[in-house]
């Protein structure tokens, strides 16, 4: 029997536009209902960038090449330090004067600290256990009141201050190092070898500094060992630390940028099952590698624990100490023997999870700032004191083009010149 296709749906037509009209007609009484009438919506709510869509809101002037910030930043201008735009279905506050932010971070705290629903906070923070991506709750306010009063605290700080000084003076020998394995080659007549200076991808020296001084506190280690000499170069073992450094860095790397992107179902949220340009299969497999490495890290501190000798009365109190990584304060903390719940999450996700906020530092603003203002101060000024730095324009300015993520960081990496500045025996 043959069945005419063009009849059917002919005889169909109807019906969906049918459907469609009353869909729209739906949506349209649902909006005017929900939202309040322009006059109490004047008195009570900022201004709104005009030209919304239905729908999809003020998508359409958000997405673009121009960067998100320089788009806000014009239209403060033309709206005020205070205004709304709508992200998708999410109505969204934003705020470009000091005044307005310090309402925002200190009388409204409250009804503003929460997130909303993300992609990145289900699969990349074992959804919304980060409190860095938590929504406010008994949950973000035990878990922010054990960083700030358990591991973040003044004396712990100070008692771990010799970290961040060590891995100074150790990036400081390493680019000594760099420099004299250059000098040599010189005197060896290798070709391509520079004189007197030695070249250095700045952007990769303090991603490196900082990853070291955070796993410090962090887990108690660093990942890029520096070396004292460039015969090391040729040390197997050195090599095979280095791969798994420059892999573990690239691994953050690529979380923190995924951490700061959008899908569609963020803004949109019946487009849950959307996965158009593959950013969340790339979060659930940055997720995965992400989770090893920090189980790892976790067994290892266990490991730690077990062979602690029970004789040894100091034992009972050694994760009290203020010399302890994070990690192993909150293992003391949330003690193993209670309930295997934290809040409704499993205890070893919630270690893990607050690990990788302070790490990450998360999106809210980290509790120990004061401190790492100090440890960028302390870098400047060594790395300034130790080096003579020049750098190749060509007649170029430093491209200065920002990149995608939450801190914005250089497209280029800034590569500049250096050469010792000091007495030898002085590195």
């Amino acid at each position: 029997m043959q069945v005419d296709l063009p009849n059917i749906e002919q005889k169909y037509y109807p019906l969906i536009t049918g459907l469609l009209l009353a869909l729209l007609s739906f949506y349209y009484l649902w909006v005017s209902i929900a939202r309040p009438s322009r006059n109490s919506r004047s008195k009570l709510r900022p201004p709104e960038v005009a030209g919304s869509w239905p729908i999809v809101g003020h998508l359409p002037q958000l997405v673009g090449s121009t960067p998100l910030f320089k788009t806000l930043a014009n239209m403060s201008e033309k709206y005020g330090p205070i205004f709304m735009v709508r992200f998708g279905m999410h109505p969204t506050l934003v705020v470009s004067s000091w005044e307005m932010s310090k309402e925002c971070f200190t009388t409204n705290d409250k009804f503003l600290a929460s997130r909303p629903p993300s992609a990145s906070a289900k699969y990349l923070a074992y959804d919304h256990a980060m409190f860095g991506f938590s929504f406010y709750g008994p949950y973000w306010r035990e878990t922010r009141k054990i960083s700030t009063l358990q591991l973040l605290t003044h004396k712990r700080l100070e008692s771990l201050k010799h970290i961040p000084y060590s891995e100074i003076n150790s990036c400081v020998k390493t680019l000594y190092t760099r420099w004299a394995k250059t000098q040599s080659q010189i005197k060896q007549n290798v070709p391509g070898a520079a004189e007197d200076f030695v070249k250095v991808d700045m952007t990769e020296m303090f991603g490196h500094l900082t990853l070291n001084v955070v796993l410090r506190f962090v887990v108690g280690k660093p990942v890029f060992i520096q070396k004292d000499n460039y015969e090391d170069d040729t040390n197997d073992c050195h090599k095979e630390e280095e791969l798994e450094g420059l892999k573990l860095h690239k691994t953050i790397v690529e979380f923190f940028e995924l951490s700061g992107a959008s899908v569609a179902s963020d803004v949109l949220p019946y487009l849950g099952w959307l996965d158009v340009d593959g950013q969340k299969k790339r979060m659930k497999k940055i997720s995965k590698e992400m989770d090893s490495i920090a189980e790892k890290w976790l067994e290892e501190h266990r490991q730690k624990r077990r062979l602690q000798p029970l004789s040894d009365p100091a034992s009972i109190e050694i994760n009290h100490d203020d010399e302890n990584d994070f990690m192993a304060v909150l293992l003391s903390v949330l003690d193993e023997g209670k309930d295997d719940l934290f809040f409704g999450y499993n205890r070893d996700i919630v270690i893990k999870a607050t690990c990788l906020t302070l790490i990450l530092a998360g999106r809210r603003m980290c509790p120990g700032i004061n401190f790492a203002a100090q440890t960028l101060h302390m870098t400047l000024a060594r790395l300034l004191h130790a080096f003579d730095f020049d750098y190749e324009s060509n007649g170029l300015v430093i491209d200065m083009t920002e990149g995608s993520g939450l801190t914005m960081p250089k497209v280029t990496p800034l590569e500049v010149h250096l050469r010792p500045r000091l007495l030898i025996t002085l590195y």
